[in-house]
């Protein structure tokens, strides 16, 4: 899970709230799942305030692609935002009454974004942030941690709201150009108070050697010497870098990558990086930082469809940031409230057992599966809890012929093909899971598996 604390949110807080979130079935708002091109909205906001913040996402998702992959090219499945209209039920996701929007990845494999509705304009660039690390990998399947942040941080002001760039002398090519919307490699407002609070040099061997975990001292500190990284190499060494992208483009290991495009700094020989440590240093103090704008024209046509108050309770247990034992318990409370307002509610009743350590009766999971034959969830869970290899293999199938974006699902069906003998079948299943998920080793690892038994060259 990644908080996006980078910029803090506008809204200003008076002492801390009441948290009493009140549901649907107990006279709360009425939720409803927006479904877009890109993005499924969960939410109890107004009709007319969704459709707005369906236009941004999937503006921002077009600025995001064209500055990624310099056209409009379209990208399988999609993110999920989950956006309660009272910020104090959004503050009781985030835990903290400072904590912008976040993003993290459910039990079930979604890519989920929660954010507020009050204060919105000061979590676009957050939000654009994680766009960017969702369709980065598609392009790009393994990222060191440094290369995942600098390319996030670097496209995610395609979302500043932008202001007349006036900055000190000397700190932009463009002195007083209009920012507004699209720019892309500008500094960030986050940045800006990282380097005004922390400019202490980051060498390239740590940054090489970062495994994604900030320091508590100083939270953004690696981010932003990745940004300058990845800045550095783009607009000094492009011809370099453009080469080491093209190979991780192609699948290449990082390290490999790395070397056979920029021999000259081998972090197996710590003294050949001191030349770009002193260029870090030297790029980072001058802040003469190019940068380039992108546009992109976008649409935002949606259905949707009520949710029901036990599904609103599953979104809220999958969409909490603490998982401590506070935010465990209240994960359980929210299933607990699920399965209470639904006994028929297969993955409320699944995630709950799985709390305890158990698994529900198999026998209940199929009266389920048969009272609701058109819930994919309830065959999916079908799968989990039966011990007939058979019945597993036609609930996975049911399930991802109903929700044909599930990549676990898809990932669980190609296994349990090349189980029985049948690599073929199971191709298709696994070559639809990593184009889901492709930054998911289990994805990566089955499609390499299937592959080998069927003779045939993974696709990428």
């Amino acid at each position: 899970m990644r908080p996006l604390a980078l910029i803090p949110t506008l809204v200003a807080l008076l002492g801390s709230p009441a948290f009493a979130f009140t549901c649907p079935a107990e006279g709360g708002s009425e939720w409803r799942e927006y479904k877009t091109a890109h993005f499924l909205l969960d939410t109890d906001v107004s009709r007319f305030k969704a459709q707005i913040l369906l236009k941004d996402l999937e503006q921002l998702r077009a600025l995001v692609v064209q500055g990624l992959f310099g056209e409009q090219v379209e990208v399988a499945g999609h993110m999920r935002v989950l956006v309660p209209g009272s910020f104090s039920d959004y503050q009781d996701l985030a835990g903290s009454p400072t904590r912008g929007a976040f993003f993290k990845t459910t039990g079930w494999g979604d890519a989920l974004i929660v954010m507020p509705i009050e204060g919105r304009q000061a979590d676009r660039e957050l939000v654009a942030h994680e766009v960017t690390h969702f369709l980065s990998h598609y392009q790009f399947p393994e990222q060191p941690s440094w290369f995942a942040e600098g390319v996030a941080h670097f496209l995610q002001t395609v979302a500043s709201t932008g202001k007349e760039n006036i900055p000190e002398v000397g700190s932009h090519v463009v002195r007083g150009a209009s920012t507004l919307g699209g720019g892309v490699g500008l500094l960030s407002e986050g940045l800006i108070q990282q380097f005004g609070s922390d400019r202490r040099p980051l060498r390239a061997k740590e940054l090489f050697d970062w495994t994604g975990q900030e320091r508590e001292d100083s939270p953004a500190r690696y981010h932003a010497w990745s940004w300058i990284l990845y800045h550095w190499l783009w607009s000094q060494r492009s011809t370099q870098f453009a080469s080491y992208q093209k190979r991780l483009a192609d699948g290449e290991a990082p390290g490999d990558a790395w070397i056979a495009a920029f021999p000259e700094f081998d972090p197996a020989r710590p003294a050949t990086l001191e030349k770009l440590d002193e260029e870090l240093v030297r790029y980072e103090h001058g802040r003469r930082y190019v940068f380039y704008k992108v546009s992109a024209q976008t649409t935002a046509p949606y259905v949707d469809t009520p949710l029901s108050s036990a599904d609103v309770h599953v979104l809220l247990a999958h969409g909490r940031y603490d998982l401590g034992p506070a935010g465990q318990a209240r994960q359980r409370a929210d299933l607990d409230a699920a399965v209470r307002e639904d006994a028929l509610n297969a993955q409320a009743l699944h995630e709950r057992e799985r709390m305890d350590r158990k698994m529900p009766a198999a026998e209940k999971v199929r009266a389920i599966a048969n009272e609701r034959p058109a819930d994919g969830r309830a065959w999916s869970v079908l799968a989990e809890v039966t011990t007939d290899p058979a019945e597993r293999t036609q609930a996975l199938r049911k399930a991802a012929q109903l929700n044909p974006e599930d990549a676990r699902t898809q990932m669980q069906l190609a296994r349990a093909l090349l189980d029985e003998g049948r690599p073929t079948d199971a191709l298709s299943a696994a070559n639809r899971a990593l184009d889901l998920a492709p930054w998911h080793p289990g994805m990566i690892e089955t499609l390499a598996h299937v592959a080998g038994a069927s003779g045939s060259v993974p696709r990428r």
